[in-house]
């Protein structure tokens, strides 16, 4: 008899692990500002959650948020991280190249089975002050 429960944990495990690196490739793609990059790391259903209300479905769309929002505008800066089951939580710090400001932020992202970023939720730290 096949062990269903530990086939998928260790699919679920090796899909989390490809994730997060491909998660540490998008921020460096992003912030590099080469959007064919990001969007090479996405699933063609993803689904983007930004902060103040910015929401977009479908690759296209989801790639087009990143470039109207974060692409090759700031610096990401991960302070910690971790993954459970098939989801990628990261900490961290972006700042903004224009305005030079510091905002903290949490990151929630989901994968395809084949480990392609499906879903990224943005959520900014309102417990720590943005620095400029």
């Amino acid at each position: 008899m096949r062990d269903t429960a530990g086939g998928r944990r260790q699919r679920s495990d090796q899909v989390a692990r490809i994730g997060l690196e491909h998660v540490l490739l998008f921020y460096d793609y992003l912030d590099l500002g080469d959007l064919d990059s990001c969007m090479s790391l996405l699933d063609t259903g993803a689904s983007f959650h930004l902060p103040l209300g910015r929401t977009a479905r479908g690759k296209a769309e989801s790639g087009a948020l990143a470039r109207t929002h974060l692409s090759g505008r700031g610096m990401h800066r991960i302070r910690r991280r971790r993954t459970d089951g098939e989801t990628v939580v990261v900490e961290g710090d972006f700042t903004d190249l224009g305005t030079l400001t510091t905002v903290g932020f949490t990151d929630l992202f989901g994968f395809s089975e084949h480990a392609l970023i499906s879903s990224w939720h943005r959520v900014h730290d309102s417990s720590r002050t943005p620095r400029a």
